[in-house]
């Protein structure tokens, strides 16, 4: 539960700058259900604080980091967060040239990560993105 200016609190908690997303999207419970909120990181164009491990300096500076509101671990995530997940995504790819092999999941590129959870449909995103985006 909560919104962005909940999970800026915690990372600012954790000796972050703030709010280590680019991207957030609301579950319905703090923040509206598929609500995307642009994180001052993305309006700025400053890196990330998302990213964890021995190669997270990388990932922090060389991704854009987006955020659903809930716990993947406990239970799905809703429709609407998926689908402006698949929306988005799908823009950035269109708007920066990024091929679906360039899309990751935070467990993707942390080592001991499982986000964003057993209910996460990893399948249903993957299959909405675009190949080689021209």
């Amino acid at each position: 539960a909560g919104d962005a200016a909940t999970l800026h609190r915690r990372h600012l908690g954790y000796g972050f700058q703030g709010l280590g997303y680019h991207f957030v999207i609301g579950n319905g419970n703090g923040m509206g259900d598929g609500m995307l909120h642009i994180g001052y990181r993305w309006d700025r164009q400053l890196p990330g604080a998302h990213a964890a491990g021995p190669d997270a300096e990388f990932h922090n500076q060389h991704s854009i980091a987006i955020c659903l509101v809930g716990n993947g671990k406990r239970r799905p995530f809703t429709e609407r967060q998926i689908n402006e997940l698949v929306t988005l995504v799908r823009q950035l790819q269109k708007e920066l040239g990024i091929p679906a092999d360039r899309v990751h999941l935070y467990r993707d590129i942390v080592d001991d990560a499982s986000g964003p959870g057993r209910f996460f449909p990893a399948t249903q995103v993957e299959d909405q993105l675009i190949a080689q985006p021209r």
